[in-house]
């Protein structure tokens, strides 16, 4: 079952990073399916420098690559951003690879060929949790508008409310001076 990406307004931006063009276009083809934009790199340099351009929501990357390796390029990335998830691809099943890449806080390890089913689900767990954290947010800014309303309310009314006491008391004054002026004096 696909994720209903229209369900969502807001759009959903994957950077793919493979140095291998046959695997890049066929990939590139169904990840369509999953998101709304798919920007491509060729190497770990590339793909950082695109990071920094694009802020995807999701990276996923090969590791061996020219230039720089996949996980070279996820060290990089984690020094601006601890959280953007990443899903690493890999024809190797190295227990050295799979180690750095825990270490490096990536979602996914996935060997090649990568099965469609096991990327699907993968993906749609990854889109779920970034729509609920956008959602998430967007509640906290209407609540911080809204607190930040309420105080301005509560200030403006507090503020009312010492200008009336001021006026009561001054009120108060000229009654008991009226009073003074009626009362004779001995």
């Amino acid at each position: 079952m696909l994720f209903d990406k229209t369900a969502m307004n807001k759009k959903i931006i994957v950077l793919y990073v493979e140095d291998e063009i046959a695997i890049q276009e066929e990939f590139v083809a169904i990840l369509n399916f999953f998101v709304d934009s798919v920007i491509v790199a060729k190497d770990g340099k590339e793909g950082y420098t695109k990071f920094l351009e694009c802020s995807p929501d999701i990276i996923i990357t090969d590791i061996q690559m020219p230039i720089q390796n996949g996980l070279e390029m996820i060290q990089e990335i984690r020094k601006n951003n601890q959280d953007i998830p990443i899903i690493v691809t890999s024809a190797f099943n190295d227990n050295n690879y799979l180690l750095q890449a825990i270490n490096l806080g990536v979602e996914y390890y996935l060997i090649k060929p990568i099965l469609l089913e096991k990327l699907e689900t993968k993906l749609n767990k990854i889109i779920k949790q970034i729509f609920q954290e956008r959602e998430l947010l967007t509640y906290k800014k209407h609540l911080e508008k809204k607190v930040a309303d309420e105080i301005s309310l509560r200030e403006l009314k507090e503020s009312l409310l010492i200008e009336q006491n001021k006026a009561a008391e001054v009120g108060a004054m000229v009654q008991i001076i009226a009073h003074q002026w009626k009362q004779p004096l001995f």
